[in-house]
């Protein structure tokens, strides 16, 4: 069981997509880049189980029940791993015992939470589920997730696997990815990039991970990149956002980014503002209560105040998205502090998660 101290998944292998063959097949350059990225990706328990809460895969539409399943899927799935004291992570020899129904969920569970984590350590800032950022639903095979930063926006699906990855992130990269590249977002515009990330997990080797990327967007002059389109941008905070307020606990002001007309006044809910760390945040309710180094911890959600007031800023009057402040790019990031007897996860949206010994109150 994996309920204590920092674990790395080493980022093993990087497809990269060359271009269409004559036959309609996807190329590649001839070796990948092995490994990719600046080292391994380190996570933490507290880590996961907030990124299963943001990319939960309980269900397809937005909303908060999906997030609390997500998050119990979170607390089995960390039963099921281990770190031994060499840092890397394992399946429990004991996973394969599982029934196929609730090891598949359990998979997807981290396959998910780790893209989460990987995508905004590569710098990426908002996301959304691919149904709640495009303008119309699709039947056939399709990403999971829409990731985006100010100068992207990335088509990501998640595979959580125990067999070797590599010719699954290339076949589903070009069967889930870039066969929707021009599938329009919500507001206009469209992707300019995608990536499948394969989590290899096994009781045996050490968990790695293997991804497959290509940039469709044409080049502009000397060779720089276009920028992604405001209006895709504005898509995917728009789904960021209304999920990060309903886990937090702003359901008006997620119900009026859904469109509803009067769902009462934007800043109330089940929060409290609070003076934490020096700054005005919403902490919202207890969602989850999970045991790490046999003490039991709650988590709470929260929210900066000043990106609240920029999303109503937004809602109000006619600039609307993108949210126009700066954003800090870089993955989440954990701290403690020992007068609180929390631990902090910050998003780089500006929302995120307290997590604290159950013998001290919550924040309420």
């Amino acid at each position: 069981m994996w309920f204590s101290g920092i674990a790395t998944l080493q980022r093993a292998r990087e497809f990269n997509f060359k271009h269409l063959g004559p036959k309609g097949r996807a190329v590649w350059d001839r070796a990948p880049t092995a490994p990719y990225g600046f080292g391994p990706l380190k996570i933490d328990p507290h880590m996961f189980a907030y990124a299963a809460a943001r990319s939960s895969i309980v269900g397809k539409k937005l909303g908060l029940r999906g997030q609390i399943a997500g998050l119990g899927l979170a607390s089995a799935a960390l039963s099921y791993l281990k770190k031994p004291p060499s840092g890397e992570l394992f399946l429990h020899h004991n996973f394969p015992l599982l029934k196929d129904f609730v090891g598949t969920s359990l998979t997807g569970t981290i396959g998910a939470a780790i893209a989460y984590l990987e995508m905004l350590d590569l710098g990426y800032v908002w996301h959304g589920h691919w149904e709640d950022c495009v303008k119309s639903g699709s039947v056939a095979a399709h990403p999971d997730f829409i990731f985006a930063k100010p100068s992207a926006i990335c088509l990501v699906d998640a595979k959580g696997t125990t067999t070797s990855a590599d010719s699954t992130a290339k076949q589903e990269w070009y069967r889930q990815i870039y066969k929707n590249r021009a599938v329009q977002m919500k507001f206009g515009g469209t992707a300019n990039e995608g990536r499948v990330i394969a989590t290899v997990l096994s009781a045996t080797d050490p968990g790695v991970l293997v991804t497959a990327y290509g940039n469709w967007l044409a080049k502009g002059q000397q060779g720089a990149k276009t920028t992604s389109h405001p209006k895709a941008i504005s898509s995917v905070q728009r789904a960021n956002f209304i999920d990060a307020f309903f886990l937090v606990g702003l359901a008006n002001l997620a119900w009026k980014l859904v469109g509803s007309n009067n769902p009462g006044p934007l800043d109330q809910g089940s929060t409290r503002l609070l003076s934490i760390r020096g700054e005005q945040v919403y902490v919202g309710p207890i969602r989850l209560t999970l045991t790490i180094d046999d003490e039991q911890w709650v988590m709470q959600p929260f929210c900066r105040k000043t990106i609240v007031d920029e999303v109503i800023r937004c809602i109000g009057n006619d600039e609307g998205f993108p949210m126009q402040s700066a954003v800090r790019e870089g993955g989440l990031k954990i701290t403690h502090l020992d007068n609180l007897s929390a631990t902090f996860i910050d998003g780089p949206d500006g929302v995120g998660a307290i997590f604290r010994l159950v013998k001290f109150p919550p924040f309420l």
